[in-house]
């Protein structure tokens, strides 16, 4: 599980700086939420982790991100391979023109994991406990002779990690486009997992759901933490306070305060901090 450390992280658009040296770290297998109003950088800071900012001309970033102590800036950076540790889940989701069982397939296919590859993935996930609280049953009991039987289980294994499998196993090959935006929002999830990330990044994963959706992705989120580091931006310090463990406070740009959930919270050591948290600031 590679750590992530942020040194002096500094990102412009043209003459406007967005982020103004942030130094921290984020934690691994825990939930890190990154908070504070809106265009305080929390989106751009999250972008970064996985050089999405590249798609973005006018940006500029300065400083570095480091990965297990190599800097994802660097000149030899696989850029592929690093979007492929580090998934991204965004505010909406675009299901892909296909069917449910082919969105989840998608990234494998793409990348090419061999049956071995794929079977080895899913084996290191029910290292972890995770196949079993979602009730997956002897997984590895099928027919190992019957074409496209690794990808059968590879569907079905993150679409349970999804909290979707229930929802959907009796329509896989139905369109992706026919499920709800909740669904479409869990799918999403299942295509993120399906490559095999280290890191998982969320953009407002819940903002476009109703209440009972946006419950079902906290609680994926909290379960899949034992698995995978996870960092999430979210406007909502309700939500912050239900998932995360890991707490980073940007305000105009600045890194004003991080740090473990229940110190954030209950003992901020910032004045803007506890402004934020009582909504005087916002």
């Amino acid at each position: 599980m590679p750590h992530i450390s942020l040194r002096n992280l500094t990102i412009t658009y043209g003459d406007l700086e967005v982020l103004k040296g942030v130094t921290a770290d984020i934690p691994d297998r825990q939930v890190t939420t990154i908070i504070g109003p809106s265009g305080c950088g929390k989106t751009t800071l999250l972008k970064s982790l996985n050089r999405l900012l590249d798609l973005n001309e006018d940006a500029r970033l300065y400083g570095e991100i480091l990965m297990d102590g190599i800097n994802t800036y660097g000149q030899n950076t696989d850029i592929l391979a690093l979007r492929k540790t580090v998934g991204f889940l965004s505010q909406r989701p675009y299901p892909l023109p296909m069917s449910i069982y082919d969105n989840v397939a998608f990234g494998p296919r793409i990348h090419k994991l061999s049956r071995y590859e794929i079977l080895n993935q899913i084996a290191s996930v029910e290292k972890h406990g995770l196949l079993a609280q979602c009730s997956v049953e002897n997984l590895f009991q099928m027919d190992m002779k019957k074409k496209n039987v690794e990808m059968d289980i590879l569907v079905e294994c993150y679409l349970r990690l999804s909290g979707l499998w229930d929802e959907v196993k009796d329509r896989l090959h139905g369109s992706a486009a026919q499920l709800s935006v909740g669904q479409q929002q869990r799918l999403a999830l299942a295509r993120t997992l399906a490559v095999g990330p280290e890191v998982i990044l969320a953009d407002e994963p819940t903002s476009a759901l109703d209440p009972l959706s946006s419950q079902l992705i906290e609680r994926q989120i909290k379960i899949l933490k034992n698995l995978y580091t996870i960092v999430v931006v979210t406007h909502i310090l309700r939500q912050a306070r239900r998932i995360a463990d890991h707490v980073i406070f940007l305000y105009m740009g600045e890194l004003v305060e991080d740090g473990p959930a229940d110190q954030f919270f209950d003992s901020p050591k910032d004045d803007r901090t506890r402004a934020y948290i009582k909504g005087t600031i916002s």
